[in-house]
């Protein structure tokens, strides 16, 4: 009976580490599409790094409004966009500046 059980735990931990592993793989292709993505659509303006992610300012070509783009060192935490606002809770608009 024991026999049966041990068998029994070890086929259920191979499953959970095959399902761990693809949906790593699957993770890991989503954020690699992101930057094809950020190319197209979006504009850099500025870009920084602090101790555990990276960000980057842009603006949509379309839209010209602007985000906050942070990609953290550890891509498995995800990609997050955000809006940016202004003090009176406007979305902030890129303006272009005359050279």
């Amino acid at each position: 009976m024991n026999k049966i059980k041990s068998k029994i735990i070890v086929i259920i931990l191979i499953l959970l580490i095959i399902l761990s592993i693809t949906l790593l793989f699957n993770k890991q292709s989503q954020v690699e599409a992101y930057p094809e993505y950020n190319r197209n659509r979006f504009v850099t303006i500025e870009q920084g790094s602090l101790d555990f992610l990276d960000y980057r300012i842009v603006y949509d070509k379309k839209t010209k409004v602007e985000y906050m783009i942070t990609d953290y060192d550890n891509r498995l935490l995800g990609v997050t966009i955000t809006p940016l606002y202004n003090q009176d809770g406007s979305l902030l608009i890129y303006k272009e500046k005359i050279k």
